[in-house]
């Protein structure tokens, strides 16, 4: 499961919070849930561009990143096209290995 999330998204607030579709959950949170529905044990987090993107994979049923979300710091609602050369590098690599 993919999940991209700018973390100035006012439509789905990624702490949570009244959105628009009315109360959400916080992105972390709601991860956490597909963590547990996909039998994850532990996470690990790469941040890059000075701190501003974050990667996280988990580990699932013995399968690595079977669950992967990116936050991007300064993002709103929408990562096209903006940021999508900054996924295509880790996305080609993680693809490639």
């Amino acid at each position: 499961m993919l999940e991209i999330h700018g973390g100035s998204d006012k439509s789905v607030i990624y702490n949570g919070g009244n959105g628009e579709g009315g109360t959400e959950p916080a992105i972390p949170t709601w991860l956490g849930w597909w963590a547990e529905r996909n039998a994850c044990t532990s996470s690990t987090v790469e941040d890059t561009f000075d701190g501003d993107v974050h990667h996280t994979t988990w580990a699932c049923a013995g399968g690595e990143g079977v669950l992967q979300h990116w936050k991007i710091d300064d993002m709103g609602e929408s990562i096209f096209p903006t940021y999508l050369d900054v996924l295509r590098g880790f996305t080609n690599e993680w693809v490639n290995t």
